[in-house]
């Protein structure tokens, strides 16, 4: 899904967001979401497609399971938009104003590896949905711009005292977190991750091992900048070595942010997702096909042991979920590739254990 933003060019505050790349979307129709009041009005060809597309905002984050489509604020389409950016194309033929070349110039270029930089210290934490209170707790010696970042938020509470083990505490609901950072931005020394392995001190050895046999820890290190790019001794290798390490022998998650401000915003939503959880269901399965044909033959999919193509057999035999459901055994063997195995697991979800 990709969102892009229009402005009327001779009347300000009429805008349009519109969704590109919807697989359900007719080619050349247009979806767009407007503004309208406190909220947003969709605009699409067809009603019936309504539902599947509040169900792709929702697997994006922008749509919570209790929420509307009309409830979204359209600033957070605009903020999505600008974090998302969509590509230009380039068009066949010579430009003429107003022609997709011209509008093309004047639309942000898509992010390109390499650029995400502007990106992350774009990020808002504001954004991010925080229903249930949680509470994060930094180390004193930790800048006081990490504290500054988080704190003020609604439903945040950040406290500054001198932790005992990691940088970084996030009190989740059933666990807790503890996360090592390691500042890897350049400068004119060893960044702290590299330092941390090659000094006399060997510290991050250390912190590791007291990291792995804490209990009741979810323990993680976090590499803020690119530990490779801006290592001053260390071999590509040497610092692969230590990754692995604190990963295969010390079984440590290791993530990286691109700066202290994304580190934040990391910080909070990984918070906020363990107390609240994402704020809606993903689905487990793929878009569900329109065609009645093809939406049998999806159901039947989701039965044990049953592949795509059995389940188009089964769908040819039986024409429907009833005509399944009261098959007989004898006529459920005879479809090629079902078995007693089999026709025992599928009865079982049919008609549970009993």
């Amino acid at each position: 899904m990709k969102i892009a933003i229009w402005e009327h060019p001779a009347r300000p505050g009429v805008k349009r967001a519109y969704i590109n790349n919807l697989p359900f979307v007719p080619k050349g129709e247009k979806v767009f979401l407007q503004p309208r009041g406190k909220g947003v009005q969709l605009v699409a060809p067809d009603v019936g497609i309504h539902e599947e597309i509040s169900e792709t905002l929702r697997s994006y984050g922008l749509l919570t399971e209790d929420q509307s489509i009309e409830q979204i604020p359209f600033e957070a389409l605009e903020n999505w938009a600008q974090a998302n950016p969509v590509k230009a194309g380039r068009p066949a033929g010579k430009a003429t104003r107003g022609s997709a070349a011209n509008l093309a110039k004047r639309a942000p270029a898509r992010t390109q590896a390499g650029t995400r930089h502007q990106e992350a210290d774009n990020l808002d934490l504001t954004t991010i949905p925080v229903p249930d209170p949680v509470t994060i707790r930094i180390d004193y010696r930790e800048p006081d711009e990490l504290f500054e970042l988080l704190d003020g938020l609604s439903n945040v509470t950040v406290e500054r005292r001198e932790l005992a083990l990691g940088d970084i505490e996030i009190q989740g609901q059933n666990t807790q977190y503890v996360i090592e950072r390691k500042c890897c931005t350049n400068g004119e020394s060893r960044t702290d991750f590299e330092a941390s392995v090659v000094d006399d001190t060997k510290r991050l050895f250390f912190q590791s091992e007291k990291m792995r046999l804490a209990e009741g820890v979810v323990p993680i290190i976090l590499l803020e900048g690119c530990a490779h790019e801006h290592s001053r001794g260390m071999l590509v290798q040497a610092i692969d070595g230590m990754l692995s390490y604190l990963i295969t022998i010390q079984r440590l998650s290791v993530l990286t942010t691109y700066s202290l401000k994304h580190t934040a915003y990391f910080l909070l939503k990984l918070a906020a997702h363990d107390r609240s959880g994402l704020g809606y269901e993903p689905p487990l399965r793929a878009k569900k096909p329109r065609a009645q044909a093809d939406q049998l033959t999806f159901v039947l999919e989701g039965l044990p042991g049953v592949s795509a193509n059995l389940a188009r057999r089964l769908a040819d035999q039986f024409g429907s979920l009833a005509g399944l459901v009261a098959a007989s055994d004898s006529d459920l063997l005879a479809v090629p590739g079902m078995g007693p195995k089999r026709i025992e697991q599928i009865k079982r979800v049919i008609h549970g254990d009993a």
